[in-house]
């Protein structure tokens, strides 16, 4: 027996389970005497304790709650208050443990009943420690049934436990922590937030006085889930900041076999995915999926914290799911989630929380693909949740919100199912009109109680919870839907309100504030005047900066971003309607348009003179940003993982210098000569940036299209309206062809170009007079050749672009200002010093890629033009590997790339040059952007490869992050690239005459604009040419080059399809570049342009070919009645054309040797000199 007393101390040596026999052989052998008795059942209930904690097991628990039941008998004859106390405390506490691992709710009200028991009969310092137990019970049944007065009792109990001990009681740390949580619990109830800011208080009491305890992890805990609740209530990211420290402190410091570790992951994994929500940093969704999944394998399937880490990676998969909209995530969410609500105890607490993912997942698959039963199992575990909450709990709104969204999609789905009325007669008719009516009624009752829930959920918050605007966005949506059912004004207005309300509250995050914007301002029209609408506008284009913090990495920004664009253009409109002068939307589309490459800017903004008057101001600039950079990294050699523990920090690092870096900005801001330092442009530095040429900002929106022009003394406003954005959509994938481009001239570029006086070139002795203009397109319309409209087969008249101005590209006046504002680069040491051209070519690439002939060609032509003592060059060769390239890159002046270009749609910023080592190590967008050379910033990159100034993703035309864009980003002050593919045979003579004229008339700003101008104009020439001589051999003298009046079908058009489907993207059924028919076409007519055979990336379905054929069976090309003549060949006739004959209609057709290949297919080959373009000073 003495040996069992010293192993309850822990001082034994045998081990447990010998102890536990020789204690139950003690209890069935032992003296009758009760206090003996009593001795020998709790030294087994205090063995079979140790045990349990060790190892969980039921069967452990259920005979230590049947010793204790039997403690509680013998201890009922003694005349000791304390024994009987002490006894009764026990059985509560352990049948608190049961009810925490099996949910029985009738564990729980004996569990209280022994606690008040114990409470009742103790005295002194004891008492304190059953108060504590009633005071956790109680606060257990609250969270069970959501009672406010045992809510109440918990606090109040928990005070007296408080006060009952002196303060220097080694206990007080533990009860003042207990204590903090249950003031934690009423803010949460009631929202008051002398409670919350209490029980702050009281947490950080706790931790410091526990500092050698096993206790301290759990008030770390609780202390960072405070601050968590705080984060909620004001909106300040701090907060939230500091409660996943506090919750990664509270995993670090508590043992990995203890069971108390995986609640604590839980719970950093929940303000990991809050911060997530937040600001969308993929790290955080990233740890948190892992936190979760190392705390899952850790804990035993038939633990009771099996089924929350369960539903909290379900829901961490359904974010990274809502990110990246893989299948995959989506289906593995769906399964853990349904997983966790089969293991469910019926009673268990946590059912409403584990419904409403399940439900909130099978609304997401119902977005991908449909479905009426989805949608219904979505709605009827939502509704269960609802039903399965009393009122007035606090989570009760968000299940109802929930509730409120399922019955909206299902509305949305019997709308769907009516859609028109079919035409049914006879016997049927009766039929179908009952069974339209009645799908018509559930679609409209279904809305209907969407909105009374959703109101409800408003109705059960205090207008300043934190989940009221979210809520406010929800009901203004279900209004906004129900009116398009109804047609009721009174649901616009009111969802005007909702939204207006959400988009001013201070303590909804950007991205719901945002949300509302969007959704009020699309509506915004019906309601109020145009002025009263501009105020809005404005408001929501100053949030947009704020979405995208410089503590995300550029991905998650360029992600962000998808969500508003088209919101500043629209915005500038609406701006104009009001009447606001130009330079109002000028600055509107500043602010709300290549976001994300001003922020890089601005981390990479010249400090000489803050450097000169505050240095150290500066030297904390230059710290911040350093920090920023390289905890940003993608890919970071000295990151390491420590096992179970969390390690990554990198996250946390970025947000207290993001909030570090915004209080230094606001210092530099308060110094005298600062005050618009990182500020938008100011009127005087738009002017400036207009002085070498007129900006010309194109703003297309549903609203209104317009020229906004900025010369070097005003603003003018030039209205579009032959300009129209269903046009420019309908135009989209027929940007090559010859029609665009005179649709183009008609509807934009001459209004613009005779507004300016641009009507003629210049005389052709003075070459150096042509004046330039810098074209910035928004929305649809980037994507268009705006440098090559026209009408290029007229024999005069000037009527084209290029026949009048020299153009330049740029994604917006800030990019343009800041390429201006640094100096010519200079990279030597001494006036004579040659300067760097790095050459790469890629004829051969690893993969299944074109062989392109003409590349080596390319660049050996340029290095022998580089050569000449005239350009003071010096050629540099490195491997074709990106960390050479990469190396050559940071002292280089010119850097020319002749190889294989990939834009991807999914990601823009995974488009890339494709090197060597592009599948393992890859060139990208994004490895651009994050790389800097702006202390020695090269002058010129020449990409000769295919779409390096192209965009795929609709949602991010406005950010312009394209490879060209990119190099701009990187440090080049010009770049030179193409809009889409280009041939391989084409690049060579590009690049030979542009280089050519930068020889004869030096390396300057100047010289780049006019040596690509010159070069398109004569390549220009030569094409008309060579097709009017193909005509004249043909006997048709000279004819007219016009295209059918059919619809043409370009490269590019998504309606073309290929027969064979061979691409490797995601996105590729909608892919511009997948079609074998033609590469095929390309080999044929001896064109192998600097793009992939196939997408590179993977493909899910392919594409229906195009019935719409106007190619004859033999290979034939017909023309439009004008008698003009299309041809395949993008550089002359003459080589590819066999037969040209006219028609009995008087058409020309054009046929051509296609040998054993097949007809090439039936698509007109534009004049590929207009897929050059420049960008830069």
């Amino acid at each position: 027996m003495a040996e069992l007393l010293d192993f309850t101390d822990g001082s034994a040596g045998m081990d447990l389970d010998s102890a536990i026999l020789q204690a139950r052989k003690s209890v069935q052998t032992g003296p009758q005497e009760v206090h003996d008795q009593a001795v020998h059942l709790n030294i087994l209930a205090d063995l079979l304790e140790h045990k349990y904690e060790r190892t969980r097991e039921p069967p452990i628990l259920e005979e230590l709650i049947s010793v204790s039941r039997k403690v509680v008998e013998v201890a009922a004859t003694s005349t000791s208050d304390e024994v009987r106390a002490t006894a009764f405390g026990k059985l509560g506490l352990r049948l608190g443990q049961r009810f925490s691992r099996l949910g029985q709710l009738s564990d729980l009200e004996e569990a209280i009943d022994f606690s008040r028991r114990a409470a009742k009969h103790s005295s002194g310092t004891r008492r304190s420690t059953w108060l504590n137990n009633l005071s956790n019970r109680l606060a257990m049944r609250f969270d069970r049934i959501g009672a406010f007065e045992d809510l109440q009792e918990a606090v109040a109990t928990s005070l007296q436990t408080i006060e009952s001990i002196p303060a220097d009681d080694p206990d007080m740390a533990n009860w003042q922590g207990n204590y903090a949580s249950r003031l934690s619990a009423r803010h949460s109830f009631t929202g008051n937030m002398d409670d919350l800011e209490e029980s702050l208080r009281l947490g950080l009491e706790a931790i410091k006085g526990s500092q050698n305890s096993p206790n301290k992890p759990k008030w770390l805990h609780n202390h960072g889930i405070d601050l968590g609740k705080k984060y909620l209530t004001t909106g300040t990211i701090s907060y939230l900041n500091d409660a996943i420290s506090f919750a990664r402190q509270a995993v670090e410091a508590t043992p990995e076999t203890s069971p108390e570790r995986t609640e604590w992951a839980n719970s950093l994994s929940i303000q990991l995915r809050q911060r997530y929500i937040r600001i969308g940093a993929t790290e955080d969704i990233t740890e948190a999926i892992t936190v979760l999944e190392e705390a899952i394998e850790s804990t035993p399937a038939d633990d009771p914290n099996q089924v929350i880490l369960l539903n909290s990676l379900a829901n961490c998969l359904g974010q990274k799911y809502s990110r990246s909209g893989a299948k995959d995530d989506l289906q593995k969410a769906i399964s853990i989630a349904r997983q966790a609500k089969r293991a469910l105890p019926k009673e268990h607490p946590d059912r409403p929380a584990i419904l409403n993912t399940f439900s909130s997942l099978l609304s997401a698959r119902f977005s991908r693909r449909g479905g009426l039963r989805t949608i219904e199992d979505a709605t009827n575990a939502a509704y269960e949740a609802v039903e399965w909450t009393e009122e007035g709990h606090p989570d009760r709104a968000k299940w109802l919100r929930t509730y409120g969204r399922q019955l909206a999609h299902k509305s949305e789905q019997y709308f769907q199912m009516v859609g028109e009325n079919p035409q049914l007669t006879g016997d049927f008719a009766a039929i179908g009109e009952k069974a339209v009516a009645r799908t018509n009624k559930i679609a409209h009752d279904c809305i209907d109680v969407a909105v009374d829930v959703t109101r409800q959920a408003i109705d059960s918050l205090t207008p300043e919870h934190s989940d009221i605007s979210i809520l406010k966005v929800d009901l203004g949506n279900r209004l906004n839907e129900r009116s398009l059912l109804t047609g009721t004004s009174d649901d616009i207005q009111e969802a005007c309100e909702c939204f207006r309300f959400a988009l001013y509250s201070p303590r909804a995050s950007v991205k719901i504030r945002l949300s509302a914007g969007k959704q009020l301002l699309s509506i915004a029209l019906k309601v109020y005047e145009a002025k009263a609408v501009f105020q809005i506008a404005r408001y929501i284009v100053d949030l947009i900066p704020l979405l995208v913090p410089n503590s995300l990495r550029s991905e998650d920004k360029q992600h962000l971003l998808t969500d508003i664009e088209g919101i500043a253009s629209l915005a500038a409109a609406v701006a104009l309607d009001a009447g606001q002068k130009p330079l109002v939307a000028i600055r509107v589309l500043e602010t709300g348009r290549a976001v994300l490459e001003s922020s890089l800017r601005d981390l990479r903004t010249d400090l000489t003179v803050l450097e000169k008057k505050h240095p150290q101001l500066a030297q904390d600039f230059v710290h911040l940003r350093e920090t920023l950079d390289r905890t940003a990294c993608i890919e970071d050699p000295d990151a390491t993982t420590n096992g179970s523990h969390i390690s990554d920090e990198r996250m946390d690092q970025r947000c207290v210098a993001e909030q570090k870096m915004t209080d230094l900005v606001r210092e530099i801001r308060q110094q005298t000569e600062f005050e618009n330092f990182l500020s938008p442009a100011t009127e005087s530095q738009l002017l400036l940036a207009a002085s070498n040429g007129p900006i010309v900002m194109v703003n297309v929106s549903p609203l209104r299209c317009d020229a906004l022009i900025i010369l070097k003394d005003g603003f003018q406003l030039l209205e579009l309206p032959k300009l129209h954005l269903a046009d420019i959509i309908g135009y989209k994938h027929q940007r090559e062809s010859m029609r665009t481009l005179e649709w183009l001239w008609d509807s934009l570029v001459e209004q613009v170009l005779d507004e300016l006086g641009y009507t003629e070139p210049p005389p052709a002795d003075k070459p150096s007079a042509w004046p330039c203009i810098w074209w910035i397109p928004t929305g649809q319309l980037v994507s268009f050749p705006i440098h090559a409209a026209g009408y290029h087969t007229e024999i005069s008249g000037f009527q084209s672009t290029i026949d009048r101005v020299i153009s330049s590209y740029s994604s917006s006046v800030k990019s343009l200002i800041h390429a201006q504002g640094h100096q010519l680069p200079v990279h030597t040491t001494g006036a004579i010093s040659p300067r760097k051209i790095v050459l790469v070519s890629m004829e051969d690439t690893p993969g299944d890629l074109r062989n392109l002939q003409y590349a080596a060609q390319e660049v050996l032509v340029v290095d022998e033009i580089c050569r000449s003592s005239s350009m003071n060059l010096t050629t540099v060769w490195p491997d074709p590997h990106r960390q050479s390239v990469f190396s050559a890159l940071k002292d280089c002046f010119i850097f020319h790339f002749a190889g294989h270009g990939d834009v991807k749609k999914s990601n823009p910023l995974d488009s890339l040059i494709l090197l060597k080592d592009w599948t393992t190590n890859p060139l990208t967008v994004e490895t651009l952007i994050d790389t800097n050379l702006v202390s020695t910033p090269p002058f010129l990159a020449y990409l000769s490869a295919c779409g390096t100034g192209q965009v795929r993703q609709a949602e991010s035309l406005d950010e312009g992050m394209h490879l060209a864009g990119a190099f701009q980003l990187a440090g080049f002050r010009h770049v030179i690239g193409t809009l889409w593919e280009v041939n391989d045979r084409l690049c060579v003579d590009v690049a030979s005459k542009t280089y050519a004229h930068l020889r004869g008339h030096g390396i300057n700003d100047e010289s780049v604009r006019a040596a690509l101008h010159h070069t398109l104009r004569q390549l220009r020439h030569d094409w008309v040419q060579g097709q009017r001589d193909a005509t004249r051999e043909a006997g048709f003298g000279d004819a007219p080059l016009a295209e059918s009046d059919d619809e043409w079908k370009g490269y590019n058009s998504e309606d073309s399809a290929s027969s064979s489907s061979t691409s490797m993207s995601e996105d590729s059924e909608e892919s511009e570049y997948s079609s074998e028919d033609y590469r095929a076409e390309e080999i044929l007519l001896g064109m192998c342009n600097r793009k992939p055979a196939r997408s590179l990336e993977d493909e899910e379905e392919s594409d229906e070919d195009d019935d719409e054929s106007w190619e004859t069976e033999s290979g034939e090309s017909r023309v439009d009645d004008s008698g003009g003549i299309a041809v395949h060949s993008s550089l002359d006739v003459g080589p590819d054309v066999d037969q040209i004959s006219k028609e009995e209609d008087g058409t020309v057709a054009v046929k051509r040797d296609i040998g054993s290949e097949g007809p090439p297919r039936h698509r007109r080959s534009p004049p590929q000199w207009i897929q050059y373009v420049h960008y830069g000073a």
